[in-house]
């Protein structure tokens, strides 16, 4: 109210524009929006001060940020046992007709080992792209050993997939960060280096990791064709998925 407001004191602005302040109001805090801007009003100079009750939009924000981290949790939970799946049961499946192959090709004529020996090697392709497509999943070394270790041997499978090197640089970065974290940043270098493969034209790129107590800062840096931001739709591309998962930790 008008009575609450006028002679409470809200301390002087540490700069000029925007910041946020919480007032109590009927054993809960308000979250207020100030708004400095400095104005001369009858030659004298001051400062305008508005105010706006964000409250509602604060707590709407945090309901969906809460809900986003959920929804992430909940993909790369089953993310992870897809992963297994795919890796027991249909790499097992394989394996058990790549054996029964073997066996039935000592059985066989010369003629009939030929043709058995073309699907033996579909069997092996098969077989290596179950093992890929599970590791990309959701990597075990991922949660077992941490980013880093991940993101290394992440680099290696990519360099013989793409033929393209990874230059990689780290400082201070040799720790575990909460999951949600690891998971995103993983899946963002992962994002990066998909486009630099189908679009960036280069054989080298360049992944810097390094942090402070406060933040991870995650650069993928490459010197190809480049491309103009405001002629792609951003909405539609790896950048909206990258930006979101960014935007979520």
């Amino acid at each position: 109210t008008e009575k609450e407001f006028i002679g409470y004191r809200f301390g002087v602005p540490s700069s000029i524009g925007i910041s946020e302040i919480q007032v109590p109001v009927d054993h809960q805090n308000k979250i207020l929006e100030l708004k400095a801007v400095e104005i001369e009003w009858d030659d004298k100079e001051g400062f305008l001060i508005t105010l706006r009750d964000v409250t509602v939009q604060k707590l709407a924000l945090e309901r969906v940020r809460t809900l986003s981290h959920r929804l992430f949790e909940s993909q790369e939970r089953e993310r992870r046992e897809i992963g297994h799946e795919l890796h027991d049961e249909v790499g097992g499946a394989l394996t058990g007709i790549k054996l029964a192959l073997d066996r039935s090709s000592k059985k066989l004529g010369d003629k009939a080992q030929s043709e058995l020996e073309k699907v033996n090697s579909l069997l092996d392709e098969t077989m290596d792209m179950v093992s890929t497509l599970s590791h990309s999943m959701r990597p075990d070394i991922l949660d077992e050993y941490g980013l880093l270790e991940a993101m290394k041997w992440y680099f290696d499978r990519y360099n013989k997939q793409t033929g393209i090197k990874v230059h990689f640089k780290q400082k201070h970065a040799d720790r575990r960060y909460p999951e949600i974290v690891e998971s995103s940043a993983y899946r963002i270098v992962q994002e990066s280096l998909t486009n630099a493969a189908r679009y960036a034209g280069v054989k080298e790129v360049t992944v810097s990791i390094h942090c402070d107590p406060e933040k991870l800062y995650l650069q993928i840096e490459d010197k190809g064709c480049g491309f103009d931001p405001q002629k792609i739709d951003i909405d539609s591309s790896g950048i909206s998925g990258m930006r979101d998962r960014a935007l979520l930790v």
